[in-house]
């Protein structure tokens, strides 16, 4: 809902917006906002399919051996989803917020009351604090941290590359640092 308000209001914002000659949309550093708050809505809807996914499988699916693997994958992503999707949602609202600028276009527009749901919802249903140390406490210990390595395989499915990190730019720095000396 959330969303598609703040898309109903930004093409009317389009179009009524002038700034410097051109719709303040034309802006780069308005894009750059825009394609950010798109990249996260389309990260978080992803996650929220595949945690969906896993809610119908787990409960609905006929085969034990399939069902099993599917609730411990969604006992795993909820704490994840929950959190993850509600600090980003706020995150896109903030962002929301410095698109919109002036108070005037801010209060018009709504978008104010798009944050303050957003930044609420990060304590409903257990703030994120107790999702996190429901995460940590209970859900990657699960069958000795064997749940976690089967989403990392699930991952690495997509992409091998995602599994491996590259030195920091702090590593590469002490390793310079320590090779010079």
């Amino acid at each position: 809902m959330l969303l598609k308000l703040n898309s109903i209001y930004l093409k009317r914002f389009y179009v009524q917006s002038d700034f410097f000659g051109a719709p303040i949309v034309e802006h780069a550093d308005v894009r750059r906002m825009l394609m950010t708050m798109k990249a996260y809505i389309e990260a978080m809807r992803g996650l929220v399919y595949i945690t969906a996914e896993a809610i119908d499988i787990s409960t609905r699916h006929p085969d034990p051996g399939i069902r099993e693997p599917k609730h411990e994958l969604l006992e795993l992503l909820i704490p994840v989803v929950k959190a993850w999707c509600t600090d980003l949602g706020s995150e896109v609202a903030s962002l929301a917020i410095q698109v919109w600028g002036g108070m005037g276009y801010i209060e018009e527009s709504g978008v104010a009351q798009h944050y303050r749901d957003a930044r609420i919802s990060a304590i409903y249903e257990g703030t994120n604090g107790i999702q996190a140390m429901d995460l940590v406490g209970r859900k990657l210990p699960m069958r000795g941290g064997g749940a976690v390595k089967d989403l990392l395989g699930m991952i690495a499915l997509l992409d091998p590359c995602l599994l491996y990190t590259s030195p920091s730019p702090r590593d590469r720095t002490r390793s310079r640092m320590t090779s010079s000396a």
